[in-house]
């Protein structure tokens, strides 16, 4: 933009009026009333400028260039810069009075929307943020993060976790609307996204959901979409190491495509679940007569405890061996209830095979005798089962095969 020398020096002498009346070069001079001088200065700049860094150039270099001579510094070409980032960021001066610094100012005018900006200082302001954390929130880096300790963030946590095994993926704003149904003092959708973006960032972390965009929309998804190389094991079944000698592996399609070709076949996984998922809501997990319906409460449904009291019994009660017992059952049925979820009811062929994989996994004994030669493997199959049916699935948003055999048979009627 083209300027002459006239123009130029009506810029000085309304930016010296300014900057003497508020007294920009006196240390005494309150912070408040210096950003309120730069974004004055910005105002009058504004105008004479278009924007782009190499076409205000010339007349930034000349403005600074006098300036500078005059009161020696303060004004350099990145100075007058960030006042007309400010500006731009801030035109009608909202929450210029806010008690934050100019530093504060310069990092929320990174941020391109205005709305997520206001929110921002606003936050800022409340929880009294350094300049670097709020840089920090705006960039989304991890730089000058304070560790998440709220009360709330706990809450979103779990739901993130409990409805991304249940459902595979879910797209962060039915989760959000859960979480506004089932929280009696919800927080504000910036402090809901925020723990989101914590969980995504401690996602290397096998037990948690991630984040992951498509088309424009956020979705929170379980670990086996998000980095599968640590979910299961490709390439091994869903099997590991069971009991303390045995290893059990029954090969599985998904996680040996995974070992093949990684990034392709999660991506057509997600895909494949957001085309299954259309139309349908999550249902709300464990709200069915107070029965467990999520896997976070495995442990506790009725038919998992048979089990485990039948696989286990007295034989390892008090027992110096019994929290193995205990847990090598636990990480066995939940392994197997994760395999149904992702994949659907297996064969009756694979439920025997599960049956003697989860009896193999709690037959260990020091002397090397077995202790299961009297369980009844068909029982144990006839047991999970029962469990299978009850499993989420990751196909029908979280609905098990009973429900979906219920929901059929109500139509029917």
């Amino acid at each position: 933009m083209s300027i002459d020398s006239n123009e130029i020096q009506q810029l000085i002498s309304s930016i010296v009026s300014l900057v003497e009346s508020h007294g920009l070069q006196d240390k005494q001079t309150p912070a408040a009333r210096k950003i309120e001088c730069r974004w004055m200065i910005a105002s009058v700049l504004a105008p004479k400028t278009s924007g782009d860094r190499k076409a205000d150039a010339p007349l930034l270099e000349e403005l600074s260039g006098q300036l500078n001579s005059r009161y020696g510094r303060g004004f350099g070409v990145p100075c007058l810069r960030d006042m007309l980032e400010v500006y731009r960021a801030f035109p009608n001066k909202e929450g210029l009075g806010s008690g934050l610094s100019w530093a504060h100012y310069l990092a929320l005018a990174k941020e391109p929307n205005h709305e997520k900006r206001l929110l921002l200082m606003r936050k800022a302001s409340e929880r009294r943020w350094s300049a670097d954390t709020l840089a920090g929130r705006v960039t989304g880096s991890r730089r000058g993060r304070p560790p998440f300790s709220e009360p709330f963030d706990r809450q979103i946590l779990d739901l993130a976790r409990t409805y991304a095994c249940a459902c595979g993926i879910i797209p962060i704003n039915e989760l959000e609307s859960i979480y506004r149904e089932v929280c009696s003092s919800p927080v504000d959708e910036y402090d809901f996204r925020e723990t989101l973006q914590y969980i995504d960032e401690i996602s290397t972390d096998k037990d948690e959901p991630s984040l992951w965009k498509h088309l424009g929309v956020t979705y929170v998804i379980d670990r086996a979409l998000a980095n599968p190389a640590t979910a299961d094991e490709p390439g091994r079944g869903y099997g590991y190491e069971c009991g303390w000698n045995r290893t059990y592996m029954r090969p599985s399609a998904f996680l040996g495509a995974l070992h093949q070709s990684y990034e392709g076949y999660v991506e057509r996984r997600r895909i494949e679940l957001i085309e299954a998922h259309e139309g349908t809501s999550p249902k709300r997990l464990g709200e069915s007569g107070g029965e467990a319906k999520d896997l976070a409460s495995l442990p506790q449904w009725r038919d998992v405890e048979h089990l485990r009291e039948y696989c286990i019994g007295d034989a390892s009660a008090g027992s110096y061996y019994e929290k193995d017992y205990q847990s090598a059952f636990a990480r066995g049925i939940e392994q197997l209830a994760r395999h149904v979820s992702q994949h659907g009811i297996p064969s009756d062929d694979e439920i025997n095979e599960d049956a003697c994989f989860l009896l193999a996994r709690t037959d260990y004994d020091p002397d090397g005798w077995g202790r299961h030669e009297y369980r009844s493997s068909q029982y144990v199959a006839e047991t999970l089962k029962s469990i299978y049916w009850q499993v989420p699935l990751w196909e029908e948003n979280s609905r098990s095969a009973r429900e979906l055999d219920e929901e059929s048979l109500g139509n029917a009627a």
